[in-house]
């Protein structure tokens, strides 16, 4: 196990989603030394927004290259647009740094399924061969260890035989394809079903897929490791106007639901609602990045590319349409 307590951190792509995995690896102990970013003007924006959410000392730099010669940071986490996430994980570990890496793991529109997978098992062997850490943060990993323990307390040793799914984000006007939400959102609950069971086979004969304007859904049955047969409903979108976020999972019919909110320090976590219980837990990517820490990404380079064989799985549902069209 490979402690890294107290490490020196970098992030790639800070102004979206980068920044709030910047904000938890410091409210976790690290020490955000430096950004990549895409331009001067970019830089000194997302260094703003940074000192807005926690004490930044760091440095923004405009060059991947020039920020890991300069810094030699012992983590890099990977946040920029997932065409660029192959070059940036590789660089990061052929510097010697340990990597996080934001889903989907590699992703490309303009290549093949098989060199996508290909980037992926590459990535992952390099990690091997450089003795680094390789993660994928899909927060849904965490979640779905607190819903499993809230079911053993309600349901005890039931077999889970039903797996569904709901989960949408804002639109915020960018109007994308059915394929880039499949993309965004899907290895969310790819991941949970990951979790749910060990040795989960899909049944690929099985699959299912329907398409509307915003959203889509892939119904599967699946086989798990000690021979239970599951079938699996995973229905992901986007939202215009409220609510803003879905979160919503059932298992046997069991309804769980997840709604961010601040704690009473102003930190921002999770509530998960059941018919039973409500309960509040840490924010799930702070729960990830802590797991990072601890030198035991709670999704590896293995769980990554079986992440990435199944989102690519299941795009053949979603055949290409032109940008905002219905679907």
């Amino acid at each position: 196990m490979t402690s890294l307590e107290g490490c020196r951190v970098a992030i790639i792509g800070a102004r979206g989603i980068g920044k709030h995995h910047a904000k938890w690896w410091a409210l976790e102990g690290a020490e955000v030394v430096a950004f990549a970013g895409t331009s001067p003007d970019s830089v000194e924006a997302t260094a703003d927004g940074l000192k807005d959410l926690f004490e930044f000392r760091g440095k923004g730099y405009t060059s991947v290259a020039a920020m890991l010669e300069e810094e030699s940071p012992d983590v890099v986490d990977v946040c920029s647009p997932a065409p660029w996430h192959y070059a940036h994980v590789q660089a990061a570990l052929l510097h010697g740094s340990h990597v996080l890496c934001e889903k989907p793991f590699v992703y490309d529109a303009r290549l093949e399924r098989e060199e996508i997978l290909g980037q992926a098992r590459e990535l992952v062997a390099l990690a091997e061969t450089r003795h680094a850490l390789l993660g994928i943060c899909t927060q849904c990993v965490a979640a779905m260890d607190a819903f499993m323990e809230l079911w053993r307390e309600q349901r005890g040793d039931e077999a889970i035989e039903r797996f569904e799914v709901e989960l949408a984000s804002p639109d915020r006007g960018k109007h994308p394809t059915i394929r880039d939400i499949w993309v965004d959102l899907a290895p969310h609950p790819l991941s949970m079903l990951q979790v749910l069971a060990s040795g989960v086979a899909i049944d690929w004969s099985s699959v299912r897929g329907e398409a509307a304007e915003r959203s889509c859904t892939a119904a599967f049955e699946a086989a798990t490791g000690d021979g239970r047969r599951l079938a699996g409903s995973i229905r992901v979108g986007k939202t215009v106007g409220e609510p803003t976020h879905v979160w919503k999972v059932s298992l046997n019919g069991y309804a769980f639901e997840v709604e961010a909110q601040r704690d009473s320090a102003g930190i921002y976590c999770a509530r998960i609602s059941t018919p039973d219980v409500v309960r509040e837990y840490p924010d799930f990517m702070r729960m990830m990045i802590r797991a990072f820490l601890s030198g035991q990404p709670a999704a590896d380079g293995a769980m990554a590319v079986q992440n990435l064989e199944w989102l690519l799985g299941f795009m053949d549902l979603f055949p290409p349409r032109p940008r905002g069209a219905v679907s």
